[in-house]
């Protein structure tokens, strides 16, 4: 009894503090945009909107379709119109169109009314995922059931990944654009594949991200043959199995260079870069090309060293149609 009631003190305390902060980085980093002199919102009803305007870092694609998803899943729950407002570094209507619903909102009729409108933030930090869910909820529920008119909701919430596939695919479907260089790169694949992707954030020295040091040249080296034999390895493993590619991503040019000589690694072209600090087409493309390309694989492999970063973008993309997963480590 007494162990139990010191898990639940700490629960409890664990839960005020991660409230403290949250609300901490609403008042230093939201409030400011919100005054009772902007613009009153003109919707009649209420409207919770996923808000991806730029004001604050709204982290890689896998994050931002994570938090938008678990919005949307929580509009369905709450009978609450749902919209999605997108125009950060790039309009998602480029890459992403409406499929089953309608999430589209024109930028005239957001508004930043203080009275009006209330903006929400809630992150995604514990290392306890049950616990986190379940915080998720409860603060979802405490901010998005106030009496507003607009509630702007900046997130990367997951609380809603097993209903994943059927909510992204019923918000969600490729631009024209972006369905023609998908379809065209399936094609060249031509057949069964597996997808396998690395990240090293910082570690070659080419990727401008957190994470550790660079390594030295040597180092270096030594990681990238490691990645080299893992390909090797895992086309071994499954060619037998019809595999005829292995689709390949990472956030390192100086790797992707390396490898773009084996015959059976298939690699899309195009600027390597983080949503959160591109501006390019060219980059923003290649990041959507190569999550439905992830997502269309037979299996879906992150690969890393236990020093490497352990990235949610694989993971995500195999939730789109509900493709296996596995991380893959090795020395």
């Amino acid at each position: 009894m007494k162990v139990l009631k010191k898990i639940l003190k700490f629960i409890l305390r664990e839960d005020y503090y991660s409230r403290l902060r949250i609300y901490y980085f609403i008042r230093i980093n939201l409030i400011k945009y919100y005054n009772n002199k902007n613009k009153n919102a003109i919707n009649k009803y209420k409207i919770v909107i996923s808000m991806i305007d730029g004001k604050i870092d709204h982290g890689g694609l896998a994050d931002r379709l994570r938090g938008i998803v678990t919005v949307y899943a929580w509009c369905k729950e709450n009978n609450t119109a749902f919209k999605l407002y997108f125009d950060s570094p790039f309009i998602l209507q480029k890459y992403l169109l409406p499929n089953l619903y309608d999430w589209t909102i024109n930028k005239e009729m957001i508004s930043y009314n203080s009275k009006d409108s209330l903006p929400v933030f809630i992150d995604s930090r514990r290392r306890d995922r049950k616990n986190e869910i379940c915080f998720q909820k409860k603060m979802s529920n405490c901010f998005l059931l106030k009496d507003y008119k607009q509630i702007h909701v900046y997130t990367n919430m997951y609380f809603a990944d097993s209903s994943f596939s059927i909510l992204f695919n019923e918000l969600f479907k490729p631009s024209v654009m972006l369905r023609r260089n998908i379809e065209y790169h399936l094609k060249q694949i031509g057949g069964k594949y597996i997808s396998v992707s690395f990240r090293f954030l910082r570690l070659l020295g080419d990727f401008e991200d957190c994470g550790e040091n660079v390594l030295d040249e040597i180092e270096k080296e030594n990681l990238i043959i490691k990645c080299r034999r893992t390909l090797f390895d895992l086309y071994e493993e499954y060619v037998s199995l019809g595999i005829s590619k292995l689709f390949v991503t990472s956030d390192s040019c100086r790797f992707i260079d390396r490898i773009s000589d084996i015959d059976f690694v298939y690699i899309a072209p195009g600027v390597i870069g983080h949503m959160d600090r591109s501006v390019d087409d060219e980059t923003n493309l290649k990041t959507f090309l190569d999550f439905y390309l992830i997502a269309n694989a037979d299996l879906i492999f992150m690969a890393r060293t236990k020093d490497m970063y352990e990235s949610g973008f694989a993971h995500r993309a195999s939730l789109v149609y509900n493709k296996p997963f596995k991380e893959y480590l090795f020395d």
